[in-house]
């Protein structure tokens, strides 16, 4: 299980961001993820990976409003 925190400034709009986060597979943007779970409240992402392996993501309530800021 990996914790996450990302703290980085983007370059784009914050509906982009939080698109990819949600749905890391949409438009292919993650070539190495065939699939993602995501619970409801974005909080959780379970990243299948194409050669069998997965990344368990959570993210903590307090670290939210900081992976989209631009």
């Amino acid at each position: 299980m990996k914790t996450c925190v990302v703290t980085a400034t983007y370059g784009c709009a914050p509906n982009k961001v939080w698109l990819y986060m949600t749905n890391p597979t949409l438009n292919s943007w993650n070539p190495t993820v065939a699939s993602a779970e995501v619970d409801l409240e974005g909080m959780h992402i379970v990243e299948k990976n194409k050669d069998g392996t997965t990344t368990d993501i959570h993210f903590d309530k307090l670290d939210k409003p900081r992976r989209i800021s631009c």
